[in-house]
């Protein structure tokens, strides 16, 4: 049962609700001596609202719908999409949030949550609020629990208001009318259960509701079993930001621009089939685009139907049209092929170099077309753009490794 299920169940007992318990634990939670095996749990959200009833607040809303939450037996899920029309819940009004995207993970002793948004523009009663960028990650494992955010360009009431990397930073407080803290955080562990929920932006207006942007929850309950095994196989998430360089279709030469371009990105294979998303906004090219993965791997992992290595066409792409450096294969990158669904396919190479991704963690997209040989192949001139050399301006990106031994079940499929 997800965290907002379970908080559901306890504010309608609260408010009266009929509610009939037989001597099972609330919820369904099987006896102690049952409990032998590792449970999770997880949820990442682009924006919910609570609101004030009878003085306190209420059930959580999931006010665009499109929370992704992890299974109390693990393995991985993930959410996203490209952008939304405005929606209205009692005194919010979301006007404008692109580029989501939500991936929940539990295996082994852990359990990992990110979320991420870009160009969030809402109204709480008569304050605009708007904000770049908003990331969120929570990990809990049976040591303990962790915990970032990075919010970018913050503007409350037209007027901009830095943010820095400690939890619980009072942003704005003014008496009874509104509180806003930037990477809220809520350490929940106790004995062998482990969480925490990490929210980029809250907004409290007293009396009537609290506003929740990119949050991320993740917990684990150790019960001295044998971790649950789901997943044998890797997989890549990731969500954030960049500059740097791009060629644009009919414009001469490199581009090289301070615009920021949003990112989210997933791949893998699950149940033997690929698994995964991708949103991507450019604003400067007026490209605002979503796809899907068709092959994901390494470098040396070739499919029938590419004219070239991805290896080969990340070459061409950094050095012979950009410019760059020729890339470096590490053991931390990886390639994604896709279809965009508006027509076209696309490259995706990369890297998680380090925590918490910032300034070091690489991004690249290019476009690719189908060769009069039906197979996938770079057209130079096509639309591309990397953070390579610089890293990510902000976001995270995390090539997930399996934990689960051999004897449990590693070698399997997400």
């Amino acid at each position: 049962m997800s965290r907002f299920a379970r908080r559901l169940k306890l504010l309608a007992a609260a408010l009266g609700a009929a509610a009939i318990f037989t001597g099972a634990v609330a919820g369904g939670a099987t006896p102690a001596s049952a409990a032998t095996a590792t449970s999770y749990s997880g949820d990442a959200c682009p924006l919910t609202v609570t609101q004030y009833v009878l003085g306190a607040l209420g059930p959580v809303t999931d006010m665009l719908d499109q929370c992704v939450h992890l299974d109390s037996t693990g393995g991985v899920d993930q959410n996203a999409f490209l952008s939304l029309s405005p929606v209205t819940v009692g005194p919010v009004s979301v006007n404008n949030l692109d580029v989501f995207a939500g991936h929940v993970h539990g295996q082994g002793n852990e359990s990992h949550t990110h979320a991420s948004a870009a160009d969030l523009g809402l109204m709480v009663g008569t304050t605009p609020i708007a904000a770049e960028f908003l990331m969120s990650n929570s990990h809990a494992n049976c040591s303990g629990v962790s915990g970032t955010s990075e919010i970018a360009d913050l503007m409350i009431g037209g007027e901009h208001f830095a943010v820095g990397g400690a939890p619980n930073q009072e942003i704005l407080n003014v008496p009874g009318t509104i509180t806003i803290i930037a990477n809220a955080q809520k350490d929940s562990s106790s004995g062998n259960h482990k969480e925490l929920d990490v929210t980029a932006l809250r907004i409290i207006v007293p009396g009537v509701a609290q506003v929740d942007s990119a949050t991320a929850h993740a917990d684990v309950t150790c019960n001295g079993g044998p971790p649950t095994c789901p997943s044998g196989k890797e997989f890549m998430t990731g969500g954030g930001w960049f500059t740097g360089y791009a060629v644009y279709p009919g414009v001469v030469g490199i581009v090289n621009t301070p615009t920021k371009r949003h990112f989210a990105n997933a791949a893998g294979y699950k149940s033997k089939l690929i698994w995964g998303h991708l949103g991507y906004h450019d604003k400067a090219a007026g490209i605002k685009v979503k796809g899907d993965p068709m092959w994901y791997g390494p470098t040396g992992v070739a499919d029938p139907d590419l004219a070239a290595l991805p290896f080969d066409i990340a070459v061409e792409v950094l050095h012979d049209e950009l410019q760059l450096p020729m890339p470096v294969d590490t053991a931390a990158t990886r390639y994604v092929v896709g279809r965009l669904d508006n027509g076209g396919y696309y490259l995706i190479r990369a890297a998680d170099n380090g925590e918490p991704g910032k300034n070091s963690d690489q991004f690249t997209i290019a476009y690719l077309s189908m060769d009069g040989s039906g197979k996938l192949a770079r057209t130079p001139g096509a639309y591309a753009a990397t953070s390579e050399t610089t890293g990510l301006g902000g976001g995270n990106i995390q090539l997930h490794q399996p934990q689960c031994p051999a004897t449990t079940g590693g070698g399997g499929t997400l």
